[in-house]
């Protein structure tokens, strides 16, 4: 009987954190993104961008994400109030498709985007996907900020374009490179609202 009492509390406790009417950033992607025959990526592809953009928006919006070097309050991204989620633009893909058309990285572009390059064996679409927007968070969380709020510096950039909350559109695209196909171009490009 109290096992049985532990398991509803427990779940009253996951509903009330997580279905909170504050926190904005809650939905998926669904079917049926863009149908321009000019944009060459998967709906699946579509969806992991943005099923990750808005889950890491997410955490922070819940004041989940921390600094893995201190694992202390201090180092906690969020909460956040106006953290919306983001949604996708076809446009917006399209730019980020034309960024790296070409199998080279913009050296200066006046759009607000987060761009890699990445050398993958792996061959699930999925998984390399989530590799790659895992990699924009890798220096920022391993090693913190470690800088004033509010300015400029490459390594928070990543970071900085997928939490602004003032954007609210997205739209990113991927291209496979290299003499085997086994390097992975990647932008995202954000537009506020």
């Amino acid at each position: 009987m109290l096992a049985g009492v532990s398991i509803v509390i427990i779940t009253l406790l996951v509903n009330l954190i997580f279905n909170q009417p504050k926190v904005l950033a809650t939905s998926y992607a669904e079917a049926g993104f863009c149908s321009s025959p000019s944009l060459s990526q998967t709906e699946k592809a579509r969806a992991a961008f943005l099923n990750f953009h808005n889950d890491f928006r997410r955490s922070i919006a819940l004041g989940l994400l921390h600094f893995a070097k201190t694992p202390d309050k201090k180092n906690t991204l969020g909460p956040a109030k106006n953290m919306y989620e983001v949604n996708w633009d076809c446009d917006l893909e399209q730019k980020a498709q034309d960024e790296i058309s070409s199998c080279a990285l913009p050296l200066e572009s006046n759009l607000t985007e987060n761009t890699l390059r990445l050398r993958y064996i792996k061959s699930d679409e999925e998984e390399v996907l989530r590799d790659v927007m895992w990699a924009w968070m890798s220096a920022p969380l391993r090693y913190g900020v470690g800088i004033a709020p509010n300015l400029f510096h490459y390594r928070i950039e990543a970071l900085a374009n997928i939490a602004n909350w003032r954007n609210r559109k997205i739209g990113c695209s991927y291209k496979s490179c290299g003499f085997d196909q086994q390097e992975m171009l990647i932008a995202c490009v954000y537009d506020a609202e």
